[in-house]
């Protein structure tokens, strides 16, 4: 039986200060344009959900290139990880991305294919579009109130 595609799995993505600065400049420049209800969840989960496999592909053999010129080399791990709940299709399309890349002896992970997709991302006025069309697609799931996590 085949998981459903839809159903949401929790990823954690371990980045460097200097591609949490892009996403928060991705956050913060959403949010002045009047998209609402932007978070770093919610822009992890529309970048894995809006890019095609190859995009995905693209930018990490990109990022790649430039680690291995030194560009960017000196970044760091930036504690903590960020997590988002991505779909299960959009989990199996990172997984594949990564199959391709390692058959092209790149090493990479979900967090290096997500961190080349923050680096390569478009212009803010194509992210606005591009967000607004996620938000319409992808409806937003509540969150759970602090009642329905007290113990009992």
């Amino acid at each position: 039986m085949k998981a459903d595609p839809n159903r949401p799995v929790k990823r954690s993505f371990s980045f460097s200060g200097s591609d949490k600065k892009i996403l928060h400049d991705i956050v913060q420049g959403l949010r002045r344009a009047g998209v609402p209800s932007v978070r770093n969840g919610t822009v992890l989960r529309a970048f894995a959900y809006l890019n095609s496999a190859t995009e995905m592909f693209s930018a990490a053999v990109l990022l790649d290139r430039d680690l291995k010129v030194g560009a960017g080399s000196g970044d760091r791990y930036d504690p903590p990880p960020l997590t988002a709940d991505l779909a299960q299709a959009d989990v199996d399309k990172l997984a594949d991305v990564g199959v391709e890349l390692h058959a092209k002896n790149i090493a990479s992970t979900h967090s290096f294919i997500m961190r080349a997709l923050l680096r390569s991302a478009p212009d803010m006025k194509i992210l606005v579009t591009q967000m607004r069309r996620f938000q319409q697609e992808v409806p937003r799931r509540p969150r759970a109130s602090k009642k329905s996590h007290a113990r009992s």
